[in-house]
């Protein structure tokens, strides 16, 4: 039994390590590459630490203690920089890998000391798991990169819940819980390895995660496509964008066709990679001019108007399109007329 155990963690670590090869070669952006081969070679190493413990000893390497520790951030830094790549890494992010890096080479050079740490570490993984999720889930409905859409939930939707099992199963191991058929989870751990690998190379045989940005089509004289013309005109003098409820699927009615082939030409025909940067420049720009035409009426019911639900969103959206807040931007406005 042991020996077959063993095979199969030899097999799924075998499986990741193409995974790897393919991702160092595929065109993604640099850090979406280096990030993503981080996280496989510290599942890798999850597979093959018993295998070095046992074959050098060396229970004290990093590489068998700490850099498999990682995997739970390190999911959602990767999950992060593919599907949130309009969005700086955030602060928060590269604060919680440095404490569970800390915390991690803490263990494998001291061990920790009470269990209730150990879990607490442990939770912290569980979070960044179930966060990296949420990311993957949330974005789905306004992802307008085909390629992307194919694989949101079929090799990273599995990944995170693979992390999640192995969160468990370690806080399980922490109390001395022994779980049954070790090599049945290896086994399910081999089965995600291999049906990852099989799905991308049929549906992304190339892996890009991260397709190639295109220009911004801003004119509707530049459009040569006689649906997406409509479209433009029709979200201009019916401003379509002014409703808050506003979706793909809703717009797809509008136009009178299947929505996966709106999402195509928005993408393609346009180049914009979201939803909701595709509509939200029409509310911008509306609200630049009532901004200035309609000084007296306040910011906030200016953004209602245009199609926004908060304030907040308002202002991070229109910061990113003119780089001032939307009350500064009146206020030079005014000043300079």
């Amino acid at each position: 039994m042991e020996f077959a155990n063993t095979l199969v963690k030899v097999l799924a670590a075998s499986q990741v390590m193409l995974f790897i090869g393919i991702l160092f070669i595929s065109k993604n952006p640099p850090h979406v590459r280096a990030i993503g081969m981080t996280l496989m070679s510290a599942i890798v190493a999850y597979f093959l630490a018993p295998l070095i413990v046992v074959q050098s000893g060396a229970e004290n390497l990093f590489i068998v203690f700490a850099f498999p520790s990682l995997i739970p951030v390190l999911t959602l830094l990767f999950v992060w920089a593919v599907f949130e790549e309009s969005c700086k890494i955030p602060p928060w992010l590269i604060g919680l890998l440095l404490v569970d890096l800390s915390l991690a080479i803490w263990r494998a050079t001291h061990g920790y000391n009470f269990v209730e740490s150990e879990v607490i570490a442990q939770l912290l993984k569980v979070f960044a798991a179930t966060y990296a999720i949420y990311i993957v889930w949330r974005g789905r409905e306004n992802d307008l990169v085909e390629v992307r859409l194919k694989v949101r939930l079929v090799f990273i939707g599995a990944l995170t819940v693979t992390v999640l099992g192995i969160s468990v199963n370690e806080i399980l191991r922490i109390y001395n819980v022994e779980l049954p058929g070790s090599i049945l989870a290896n086994l399910w751990m081999l089965s995600l390895a291999l049906f990852g690998n099989l799905a991308f190379i049929k549906m992304n045989p190339t892996l890009q995660l991260v397709g190639d940005p295109k220009q911004i089509v801003l004119a509707e004289k530049d459009v040569s496509d006689p649906i997406i013309d409509e479209l433009l005109v029709r979200m201009r003098d019916e401003r379509l964008y002014a409703d808050h409820d506003l979706r793909v699927a809703s717009l797809a009615d509008i136009v009178g066709i299947p929505e996966y082939q709106l999402r195509q030409k928005i993408n393609q025909s346009l180049g914009y990679r979201n939803f909701n940067q595709f509509v939200n420049r029409y509310r911008i720009e509306e609200a630049g001019q009532r901004l200035i035409q309609d000084a007296r009426t306040p910011v906030l019911s200016i953004a209602l108007d245009v199609g926004f639900r908060s304030i907040s969103s308002f202002n991070t959206a229109f910061q990113g399109q003119f780089g001032v807040s939307p009350t500064k931007y009146r206020a030079q406005a005014l000043s300079n007329s």
